[in-house]
């Protein structure tokens, strides 16, 4: 306890706190001024500033050098594929393998060079009142995903805080001179035992439309001329009598359906001359601080977050309108079979991999972000079908077929190709099918999104999700209404810290097993090794087989001895279950893909086998109801096949396992679905 009461008591803070005039927004550094030196106003306010470079060597001395090889050694599955943020052209411009274009090859064993990912939101602390707090939140991108979206990993650069959104050129200042600074200059730090010049690149900014617009001193997206990637004017739709709204129609007169793609020197130049003329020029603002960074794009650098734009956005806009009373004289007007739908919504039994449960259309005011993506992605292709218009259907499905593809763990040129075509046929029919008021601003970012993805890399790379886990996590470091600025900063500044305690504590200390057992990861009870990758999870019970069966696993590995039966099966991350694992009854995780003399096919997991043989070793296998596909009488998604269910069963080492598929079975019709679930290990 002695180390433990020294770490805290001599722990210095690093919150520093930058001061501006809250009448002209006068920027006056880290030193007080009572009276603004520019407006001679006395209205002084602060944000605070956590520096980087201490984060960055806490988190840094904490990982391993597998994990931060991660880049280097990752298994891509097409070299020419994009498969994480490595494979943009964003990254590839300014690296050249793990280090910056340029580097001196003498002195690549003496730097490590990184890129970060940076994020800003509001977020309201209470429900009675307009204060919010704004943190900033930066990313490694060289991490692996697990490690680079975990808490413990996140960078806390800043808090601006108070009842009116942040002016983003003071509060991005520090920030932005600091990384600067270690573009340029980089900074030392010790990792290892071994002193190196740690440098980085601000490669990608993600936000919310609204953040994203303050970020890049851009008109508001619903203004004309609020798309932050293009110059495509919008036009004013008039809602009710006294309303209206910003509608951006597809431009039929265009290739890619907006107009011409924003430019950075171009936005530079609009910039000073909004600045000059004291308006805004084709909605840009004003120069956003970001150009203080010479070697980033404001346009192509900045990113759409596939979380609002996509899920609570579109998939959002069109439930809503689907259900909406309003419409009941639309052909898309689906409220009079909610009944069904629900029904249709409580039969399903999705896999482990998506964490909620299908709710009903009741609740759908209170759906998450990751409940409109697994309905998106998996329910609704099954579950729409004869409830919504075929009309309506076949363009829904043009839209889940690409959101699908830039959601995959390798997209491939050909993939980034028909995505272009399915949101440019989808925002295409709009119009027609919904009418202008609904070409939104998030409609219009579909038709930007594979641009997106090529720069900077698959859809679940650059999103929102890990980042508002972080905000919702806020509420919980501060108690009462004082100070709250302060008492989150304080928080955040010790929880960085706990690093370095880590490391300082010995490891004969009576602190290290309990450290261990508090930080340790979940342990199965009864588990086996199969290999590095694999466990058998779960008590193994002696079983006899029939006489066919063990026939067949002789063929396949030899003489057989004692046969034990078990139900589930880690292998990496993901567990499957068998059928006849009966504490999951409301999950299918045992519709899979597998490989049998070197045929792929889909099929059910029975149970796993463990099967000794007379070498001394161990055999284990799957039992496996193979599925056989068939046509379907409806357009489907590239990853979605109607199957059905054959009466032969396959017996496949448990390597041949492919992946978990997701198992719809509509039982008013009879028919059963898989569909192959692309990356969606984000949750909210």
């Amino acid at each position: 306890m002695h180390l433990f009461y020294n770490f805290f008591t001599e722990l210095t803070s690093p919150v520093q706190k930058h001061y501006f005039c809250d009448f002209c927004k006068e920027y006056s550094g880290t030193v007080s001024m009572k009276e603004c030196a520019l407006c001679g106003k006395k209205k002084e306010k602060y944000f605070m500033y956590i520096p980087i470079a201490g984060q960055l060597q806490s988190i840094l001395s904490g990982l391993s050098t597998i994990d931060l090889n991660y880049k280097r050694n990752r298994d891509k599955k097409a070299e020419s594929n994009i498969e994480d943020v490595f494979d943009g052209k964003m990254y590839k411009k300014h690296f050249d393998g793990s280090h910056f274009t340029g580097t001196p090859q003498k002195d690549k064993s003496k730097e490590l060079h990184i890129s970060l990912q940076l994020n800003t939101d509001g977020v309201s602390i209470f429900r009675s009142s307009s204060y919010s707090v704004w943190p900033l939140y930066l990313i490694i991108n060289e991490l692996h995903p697990k490690q680079r979206f975990n808490c413990q990993n996140r960078i806390f650069a800043g808090l601006w805080f108070g009842g009116i959104k942040p002016v983003m050129n003071v509060f991005l200042l520090p920030l932005i001179q600091e990384m600067s600074e270690l573009y340029h200059t980089g900074i030392s730090i010790i990792l290892h035992g071994k002193e190196i010049l740690l440098r980085g690149v601000l490669l990608n900014v993600v936000c919310d439309a609204p953040a994203r617009c303050l970020v890049q001193n851009f008109t508001q997206f619903n203004g004309f001329f609020g798309c932050a990637f293009c110059q495509e004017k919008g036009k004013s739709v008039k809602t009710s009598e006294r309303g209206s709204m910003m509608s951006f129609p597809y431009d039929c007169n265009s290739e890619s359906g907006h107009a011409s793609v924003r430019k950075h020197s171009e936005s530079v130049k609009q910039a000073r001359d909004a600045e000059v003329a004291g308006k805004s020029q084709y909605g840009v603002k004003g120069v956003t601080v970001l150009t203080n960074l010479s070697y980033f794009d404001v346009i192509r650098n900045v990113t759409v977050d596939y979380m609002h734009c996509v899920l609570l956005g579109v998939q959002k806009m069109l439930l809503t309108l689907w259900t909406d009373s309003a419409k009941k004289t639309e052909k898309f007007y689906i409220g009079d079979f909610t009944a069904v739908l629900d029904a249709r919504m409580k039969e399903l039994t999705p896999p482990n991999l998506i964490n909620r449960s299908p709710r009903c259309l009741a609740d759908l005011k209170h759906w998450k972000a990751t409940e409109y993506r697994s309905f998106l992605l998996f329910h609704s292709v099954c579950c729409l079908q004869g409830i919504l218009s075929e009309e309506y259907y076949l363009h829904f499905i043009l839209f889940v077929e690409g959101v699908y593809l830039l959601l995959q763990s390798s997209i491939s040129k050909s993939d980034l190709s028909r995505a272009k075509l399915l949101f440019l046929k989808f925002c295409a029919q709009i119009d027609y099918l919904y009418g202008v008021r609904h070409e939104t601003s998030n409609l219009h970012c579909l038709l930007h999104l594979v641009e997106k993805v090529e720069e900077l890399g698959p859809l679940w790379s650059q999103s929102c999700f890990f980042f508002e886990d972080l905000n919702g996590d806020l509420r919980s470091l501060f108690h009462g209404t004082t100070k709250i600025e302060l008492q989150i900063a304080e928080a955040v500044t010790i929880h960085q810290q706990l690093p370095l305690l880590i490391m300082a504590i010995p490891k004969s200390s009576e602190i290290n097993p309990l450290y261990q057992r508090l930080t340790k990861h979940h342990k199965y009870k009864n588990r086996e090794y199969i290999n590095t990758s694999s466990l058998a999870v779960g008590t193994q019970v002696e079983c006899q087989l029939l006489p066919d069966t063990r026939q067949r696993i002789q063929h396949l590995i030899g003489p057989v001895q004692n046969v034990y039966k078990f139900y589930r099966l880690l292998i990496g991350s993901t567990m499957f279950h068998s059928k006849m694992y009966l504490s999951a009854t409301k999950r299918n995780s045992y519709t899979i893909e597998y490989v049998q003399d070197s045929m792929s096919y889909f099929g059910k997991i029975l149970y796993f086998l463990k099967v000794d043989t007379e070498s001394s070793c161990s055999k284990y296998l799957a039992v496996v109801k193979r599925f056989e596909k068939v046509e379907c009488n409806v357009k489907l998604p590239c990853h979605f096949f109607q199957v059905r269910e054959l009466m032969e069963t396959d017996i496949i080492e448990v390597q041949n396992i492919v992946d978990m598929y997701y198992f719809a079975h509509l039982i008013s019709s009879n028919r059963c679905f898989v569909g192959k679930i692309p990356v969606i290990s984000e949750s909210d």
